[in-house]
């Protein structure tokens, strides 16, 4: 999406290896030299550590948010590998996704990962609703609602 303001969101339910995998290797074919503003968020029972291994050597600075799931992993427990991973990164732990979103309202190009959860919340949040779904490209198309 992007926004009125011009600031680009990707939105991706990485939520595993593969799929980390799949978006950094993506990410950085389609977006070379750019380091978006990371908004992570991840569930303790997923294997967080090499997720985060891999999507966070992608960011310039990393919000970390809790997910809204009873399964959620504190952002203050991702935060030293975090920084660990990236360490010319800035890392800061939010409270919640609007935080992270209200901090990073001038970024411009954030990447908001680590769950499905954390992605359908911020969909809601940002008001954004897919493209018409006449084809593959339209289920992956999405833009701000009018």
């Amino acid at each position: 999406a992007v926004t009125a303001g011009g600031q680009r969101i990707l939105l991706d339910g990485a939520h595993n290896l593969d799929g980390a995998r799949a978006l950094a290797l993506a990410f950085q074919s389609h977006f070379p030299g750019v380091w978006p503003t990371l908004i992570l968020g991840v569930l303790a029972d997923k294997d967080w550590r090499p997720l985060a291994e891999l999507l966070v050597p992608l960011a310039g600075r990393i919000l970390l948010v809790p997910v809204d799931s009873s399964r959620s992993l504190a952002p203050v427990e991702l935060a030293p590998v975090c920084r660990a991973v990236n360490p010319s990164a800035s890392v800061e732990t939010c409270e919640t996704l609007p935080q992270a979103l209200q901090i990073s309202e001038r970024d411009p190009f954030l990447l908001i990962t680590g769950s499905l959860y954390l992605v359908g919340q911020a969909v809601e949040r940002l008001g954004i609703e897919s493209g018409p779904a006449k084809n593959e490209r339209g289920l992956n198309e999405w833009s701000p609602k009018q």
